[in-house]
């Protein structure tokens, strides 16, 4: 259950964002902390006892209150949704894959409509990674191999490459390796540390494993095929690129729902989310649309959390079918 802001809430929100990136201003990069946040643009303790009382009442687990006091996690029963929220929970088949999803809107009681924006987690789509051609690097290969191409002549990009590619050799001169940073990588599985030792191994980088955190009140979600090759990716290269800093991969069954963790315990200054999906699908669904993701975006900015997410494989084309050219 996400909360809304008030109004005023809102207004002084988009304030105070301006003027911590105004050097004139005494706000200039003052980040809030999670309980300052809540203070000021969350809901007051009062309206998330009410809200977690009402949803105990209905027959929910509370499973984790947002410090922010911006969401409530809370589980229960198909059953206990359709009674609450007046909203079937229906099997679907939609491109060959079975799903559930809710097959109206949730409603909810007329006093909590002010203070509710979403009820999020009535069905199991979850946004995409983009489709990369991953493949294993062939165990024949060692880091003193000039070039990485396979005999199908696939080229693979080694650490250096990056280094080179985006110019970050410079920093590594003056000794700038990420010592002292953490980075939050989110995603929607499980992943293998060895895969991570492995890869590091191979590249001569030195032993540095990542620190998985199931974001609190999330079941977990195994490894997930479909997301495996880009989780494991994605924080062998933050590592790679950064081989010094502390990587934290926040995962759960949704990685909104690990963003939305990892911002709220203002776990590092930076979330990287490799992840997207088609924006005239995002905007129409309304338990993760632009809203919640616009305030989720302001929120990690009050904290100083810089949030990072790729643009996809198709970039602004998104929405289009794979197969257009």
């Amino acid at each position: 259950l996400v909360a809304r802001q008030s109004a005023a809430q809102a207004a002084a929100l988009e304030q105070l964002l301006e003027e911590q990136q105004d050097p004139a201003s005494p706000n200039y990069r003052k980040w809030l902390t999670p309980q300052e946040y809540a203070d000021r643009f969350g809901l007051s303790a009062d309206d998330v006892e009410s809200l977690a009382s009402w949803l105990k009442s209905a027959g929910f687990t509370i499973d984790n209150i947002a410090r922010s006091r911006t969401w409530i996690t809370f589980s229960g029963t198909a059953g206990q949704v359709k009674s609450a929220f007046h909203c079937e929970i229906r099997r679907y088949q939609v491109d060959g894959e079975a799903h559930f999803a809710n097959a109206s809107d949730p409603a909810i009681p007329a006093a909590f409509e002010p203070v509710v924006l979403a009820i999020r987690g009535l069905d199991d789509f979850r946004w995409k990674a983009p489709k990369h051609a991953i493949r294993r690097l062939p165990s024949r290969l060692s880091p003193t191999d000039p070039q990485f191409t396979n005999n199908s002549g696939d080229h693979f990009l080694a650490p250096g490459d990056l280094a080179t590619i985006y110019g970050v050799n410079a920093l590594y001169t003056h000794n700038i390796d990420g010592a002292g940073q953490k980075i939050v990588v989110v995603g929607q599985t499980t992943i293998g540390l060895p895969d991570v030792e492995q890869y590091r191994s191979l590249f001569g980088l030195p032993p540095n494993d990542p620190q998985p955190i199931l974001a609190q009140g999330s079941a977990d979600p195994g490894k997930v095929t479909n997301d495996y090759p880009e989780a494991i990716m994605d924080v062998q290269l933050s590592g790679a690129m950064a081989p010094a800093a502390t990587i934290l991969y926040v995962y759960s069954g949704d990685v909104i729902t690990s963003a939305q963790y990892a911002i709220d315990q203002n776990l590092a200054p930076v979330v990287s989310m490799s992840y997207g999906g088609c924006e005239q699908k995002i905007s129409a669904n309304g338990s993760s649309g632009v809203s919640l993701l616009r305030s989720l975006a302001q929120q990690a900015n009050a904290e100083g959390i810089t949030w990072l997410a790729s643009s996809g494989d198709s970039g602004a084309a998104g929405c289009d079918a794979s197969s257009a050219s």
